[in-house]
């Protein structure tokens, strides 16, 4: 991460550095800029004092589509965030496994006459 001159957050705002879309395909092809999708993923920088203790620096969290807006602080792209905007945190450590859900067994058209 860069280093950014501190920065007082105040009320209920969070300031976040979004975490950046995949820019290569997994068989190596660059994906333009113009068609990347945006992530909703960020990184917490500052919290400001009106927010609950809910997000605090460091966390990794998801926020709505449109939310916020973006600023340049010494060259870096940061953004900043109503508490609101949170979405929700994501634990990094804790991996959940998806199972392929299956359809219930369904009987042919003709048995049911």
């Amino acid at each position: 991460m860069a280093n950014i001159r501190t920065v007082q957050v105040i009320g209920k705002r969070i300031l976040v550095r979004e975490r950046q879309s995949e820019v290569m395909t997994e068989g190596g092809l660059h994906i333009p800029e113009s068609v990347q999708k945006r992530v909703f993923e960020a990184d917490v920088i500052a919290v400001g004092d009106g927010c609950r203790e809910n997000v605090k620096p460091g966390d990794h969290i998801i926020f709505e589509r449109n939310a916020g807006w973006g600023v340049g602080i010494d060259g870096v792209d940061i953004c900043i965030l109503d508490e609101s905007d949170v979405v929700g945190v994501i634990d990094d450590e804790k991996w959940i496994q998806i199972t392929e859900l299956k359809p219930p067994d369904r009987k042919p058209l003709s048995e049911y006459r």
